[in-house]
């Protein structure tokens, strides 16, 4: 499902979810200068303004919440924002949104580490100074970089 200001839309499989999800970062990515995010002197500050590790970093630290199954939300980042906790897609669509304020060109994941190859994961990968790079921010322990160990993978 698709949380748009007033719009819900029924997602049906990987390939509806990974064109909502660039959609959503290409038509919202304005939404981050409108979230406001309060700095170390009392002051804050839009999101679209920090440097892309500190975004980074404010993504990976807000708490992994899985949805309810067997809805499936994702929605733009004012909305995202707003909620106690987000997953894969919800945090992949922040980063999205970002890289595509900031035009740097990415990519989304849908990845396994399951034995059977079963999709079930989906994270961002940015291209910084010519080479793919990811930017899975799902769980705090996350680091820019890190090599996804997966059994099946393909860019949405």
């Amino acid at each position: 499902m698709v949380m748009t200001t007033r719009t819900v839309i029924p997602l049906h499989d990987k390939k509806e979810t990974g064109e909502a999800m660039y959609n959503i970062c290409y038509a919202y990515h304005r939404d981050l200068q409108r979230i406001m995010l309060k700095t170390g002197a009392g002051g804050i500050t839009p999101l679209s303004e920090i440097p892309l590790e500190s975004y980074y970093d404010f993504c990976r630290r807000i708490p992994y919440k899985e949805d309810k199954r067997p809805i499936e939300v994702i929605g733009r980042p004012l909305e995202l924002v707003r909620l106690s906790g987000m997953d894969c897609k919800k945090k992949s669509v922040m980063m999205g949104s970002y890289a595509s304020l900031k035009r740097i060109p990415f990519r989304f994941i849908a990845s396994s580490n399951r034995p059977s190859g079963e999709i079930h994961h989906v994270y961002p990968e940015l291209l910084i100074n010519g080479k793919w790079t990811t930017y899975d921010a799902t769980y705090s322990r996350y680091y820019i970089g890190m090599n996804k160990r997966t059994t099946a993978k393909e860019v949405l």
